[in-house]
């Protein structure tokens, strides 16, 4: 077997809990981005859309948090042919 059934185990539950964490986010990211825009209509319309730079910064940390979550992610478990690929690596 490449991992153990314990590593893997430990390793759905650490993708499971970063897909709930990305969800999480988005609907923080939603209500920031809707309570900083009605304080843009209510206290200053017309003016420098400044509501914009939040949406932005937290943009930038859902689109780390869902690509950890639901693409290749940062990291992967490690299994026994990882290993061995590197050991020959570095005898070459």
């Amino acid at each position: 077997m490449a991992t153990s059934d314990d590593e893997l185990r430990k390793f759905a539950k650490k993708k499971l809990k970063a897909k709930q964490d990305f969800r999480s986010l988005v609907f923080v990211w939603i209500f920031v981005f809707a309570l900083t825009t009605a304080i843009y209509f209510l206290v200053m319309p017309g003016t420098y859309f400044w509501p914009v730079w939040p949406a932005f910064g937290i943009g930038i940390a859902v689109l780390v948090t869902g690509y950890e979550a639901y693409g290749k992610g940062f990291e992967r478990p490690i299994t026994d042919e990882d290993v061995e690929n590197e050991i020959k690596r570095l005898k070459k």
